[in-house]
């Protein structure tokens, strides 16, 4: 997992590197067959979207990826899966946060984009390096002979569970169907929760850009601190259904809230040019729903995977 691990994070990097050419690629591409369909919207829209499909589906593939590979391989008790899942979400989207934040406000307006790009990039291709040496590291450290004796141990563990193996495909079967269905549902109103604010703040908030890093920011920052502050409740709790379902009201009850709260309420804290207040906007409109989507995360992990050798499994599909 920790090679495979290292070789997404590289393809990521040069994705990244790549993609001021790839763009303006794309541009090229796009204006020379705009004559011939500038009278069909249908037929542009499609063309733009093929173009950033193009561009932006391989690196994010690679990004999907790493995720469960690492919670693959730092899940190794089957009682502290929920605990290990959330504290490597923590620290992944805690770190998104701060590179929403660090991006948005400081290296675009004083570096510009292209070099906060290649900055990105450049950090990414450190990271695949560092990684790879350490799994091959990791590897010549240990002992041929205790390699054949890990193998051997797996290879009886592996027999010894076969019957235990058909677990997701059996009698758990349903439970993971049941919840992916309505993880998918989650993750559906959740990020249309945050488009649908992103749009309307885009109306107080002064400059665009400041919008969108200001809400993703907050989202991730919410995801980040409720994944932690509960990740380890849910490994002891024998009531793991009905905390998800609870979180899952609360996070409708708190949008609720904010939709109903009255107009004077907010008159006070809009102002377009203090940057601080706009803040806070966002804070209380979409950071409680975060912190409890992010606390409903390795909640519905721990429901699916009850071995923590199906980790990257569970994680991955969910």
């Amino acid at each position: 997992p920790l090679r495979l691990y290292g070789i997404l994070e590289l393809i990521v990097a040069g994705f990244v590197l790549l993609s001021p050419l790839l763009f303006v690629l794309a541009d090229r591409v796009y204006g020379a067959v705009y004559p011939s369909l500038a009278d069909r919207f249908a037929a542009l829209t499609l063309v733009r979207c093929l173009l950033l499909t193009a561009i932006l589906l391989p690196p994010t593939i690679a990004m999907g990826g790493t995720f469960p590979l690492l919670c693959r391989y730092f899940a190794s008790n089957d009682k502290s899966v929920s605990r290990v899942v959330g504290r490597l979400f923590c620290l992944n989207t805690f770190g998104a946060a701060l590179g929403a934040a660090l991006c948005g406000f400081v290296f675009v307006p004083r570096i510009g984009v292209d070099a906060s790009i290649y900055l990105g990039g450049g950090l990414g291709a450190l990271i695949g390096v560092l990684v790879l040496r350490l799994s091959i590291a990791r590897e010549l450290s240990r002992p041929d002979e205790a390699l054949s004796s890990e193998s051997e141990a797996g290879a009886e563990r592996e027999n010894g569970k076969s019957s235990s193996l058909a677990e997701p495909r059996s009698t758990a079967v349903w439970l993971a169907v049941v919840m992916g269905g309505l993880f998918f549902v989650t993750g559906f109103v959740a990020l249309g929760n945050e488009i649908l604010w992103t749009r309307f703040l885009s109306l107080i908030v002064q400059r665009s850009v400041y919008t969108y890093t200001l809400v993703l920011t907050v989202i991730l920052l919410g995801l980040a601190l409720g994944s932690l502050c509960v990740s380890w409740v849910f490994d002891r709790s024998k009531h793991r259904t009905a905390w998800f379902g609870t979180l899952q009201m609360l996070i409708g009850l708190s949008v609720l809230g904010v939709l109903l709260a009255p107009p004077k309420f907010w008159v006070h804290w809009v102002d377009t040019e203090n940057l601080f207040r706009q803040a806070a906007i966002v804070l209380g409109i979409l950071f409680v729903p975060a912190c409890l989507s992010g606390a409903a995360f390795p909640l519905a992990i721990r429901i699916v995977v009850a071995e923590s050798r199906f980790a990257g499994w569970g994680v991955g599909r969910l």
